[in-house]
């Protein structure tokens, strides 16, 4: 009775897992932050130098071991921000369609 199930299974091993997961943090993280840096020029009218002196910023941030005796996160950033600004990302809607992507 399983062996139809079983057949169309894909196994993956736990670390090609924890890979897998790691990559699509990573993606994520980048597409934020291009997002970001392109919502700061149409809002701004903001170029090149000031995009590359706030992606320099960024880019600093992310390559700092530890702030405030612990890693940076994407959490702790958000958390930053809605109690220093009252500004909640959690709020963003953001929209995806995996489907969309994966005709291309």
């Amino acid at each position: 009775m399983n062996t139809r199930k079983d057949r169309y299974a894909v196994r993956i091993s736990e670390s090609s897992y924890i890979e897998m997961q790691e990559q699509a943090l990573r993606d994520g993280a980048k597409q934020g932050i291009a997002i970001a840096l392109v919502a700061l020029e149409k809002a701004f009218g903001w170029r090149k130098v000031r995009l590359e002196r706030v992606y320099s910023v960024v880019d600093d941030l992310l390559h700092l071991p530890q702030i405030l005796g612990h890693d940076v996160t994407a959490d702790d950033a958000i958390t930053y921000l809605r109690k220093t600004y009252g500004i909640d990302v959690d709020q963003l809607d953001v929209q995806v369609d995996v489907r969309e992507r994966s005709k291309q």
